[in-house]
């Protein structure tokens, strides 16, 4: 069976989105659609001080009316990478961490997509996810096609059988349109499973920088599978 899943490229998402890309057979980088200002694409949340911190890569270019495929990063993370070292100075696999993100920083493609997945690709090495990711924008989907209707695109083009969307999607899709296109329709509900960090209780949903500086890959490899998959 050919499961396939689609997301916005975001920078070091959290543990679901790894969980969503470990799952599938196709992963497809949603980037030919408009770019949301003040999102997830080029920010995410750390731990620092005992508390939820948002990190905010720069960008140029970035509008509403580019596609996120237009905007540029701007390649200077030596605030970012201040911040994350001091922040997790003392985490059991900061080297190990230290050593993607290293990987990942000196990429010198400007280009936002460019960079999210070249850095995919080093954090699913790392995790030995091995799933094939490519873009929307290379299946040539035809414009006038938005919402249910492109993505049904996007999965006949992949010949998907199944399409796996986060439960945060219930309400936008239709599973009889899917069945219409011989496609299952499955949500993925992740349980972000409480892992060791240096506070009191456990702050969920963060970064997948905070999960790699306190576990080791073969401990995040348990971690992908934990989730649920359901119909509705």
């Amino acid at each position: 069976m050919n499961k396939v899943g689609i997301m916005q490229p975001y920078l070091f998402p959290y543990l679901g989105y790894f969980q969503l890309i470990n799952l599938v057979d196709n992963f497809l980088l949603y980037d030919d659609v408009q770019y949301i200002k003040r999102g997830w694409i080029n920010r995410n949340n750390i731990l620092v001080g005992e508390k939820r911190h948002r990190i905010t890569f720069p960008v140029r270019g970035a509008s509403t009316t580019k596609k996120i495929n237009e905007v540029e990063i701007i390649l200077d993370f030596h605030k970012i990478e201040k911040t994350i070292k001091h922040a997790y100075s003392g985490a059991d696999y900061l080297g190990q961490t230290l050593g993607c993100l290293d990987k990942i920083f000196t990429n010198e493609q400007t280009n936002i997509v460019d960079f999210i997945e070249h850095s995919l690709s080093v954090l699913c090495s790392y995790l030995s996810i091995d799933t094939n990711i490519a873009r929307s924008s290379d299946l040539g989907i035809d414009e006038e096609f938005s919402g249910q209707d492109r993505i049904i695109k996007l999965c006949n083009k992949l010949e998907a059988d199944m399409y796996v969307n986060p439960e945060g999607g219930k309400k936008l899709y239709s599973a009889s349109e899917f069945e219409n296109n011989n496609i299952e329709l499955r949500f993925l509900s992740s349980n972000l499973p409480a892992y060791t960090q240096p506070v009191d209780g456990f702050i969920p949903g963060l970064s997948i920088i905070d999960i790699m500086m306190h576990n080791s890959p073969e401990k995040i490899n348990k971690m992908l599978e934990d989730y649920e998959l359901t119909k509705s």
